[in-house]
Formats: C-alpha cells, sequence, structure tokens
C-alpha cells in the first residue's frame, strides 16, 4: 500500500479543501493510503 502524506495549513478552509482532495485521491487509488498533517507557518503563529 502506497502513503501520502499531505500537508496542509490549520484553516477551516485549507483543511475542508485538503480533505476534499484526499479523498478523490482515496477514490481514484485504492491501495492509497493519505494522511493530512497540518503545517504551521511563522506567519500562521504571528497573525
Amino acid at each position: 500500500m502506497a502513503r501520502l502524506l499531505l500537508g496542509t495549513r490549520g484553516s477551516a478552509l485549507a483543511r475542508t479543501q485538503s480533505e476534499w482532495v484526499a479523498n478523490v485521491l482515496r477514490n481514484t487509488f485504492a491501495d492509497l493510503s493519505v494522511e493530512l498533517r497540518i503545517i504551521t507557518t511563522t506567519g500562521d503563529r504571528v497573525l
């Protein structure tokens, strides 16, 4: 089984979009395991 680590920002919009992409990939490639990883940047922490 292939594994894909999908990085995303932590906002609700970014997580929703990334989950949509992950679901499309899972449905297209049955042997693919997709894991979402939230990435926090310096800009995210400052704002």
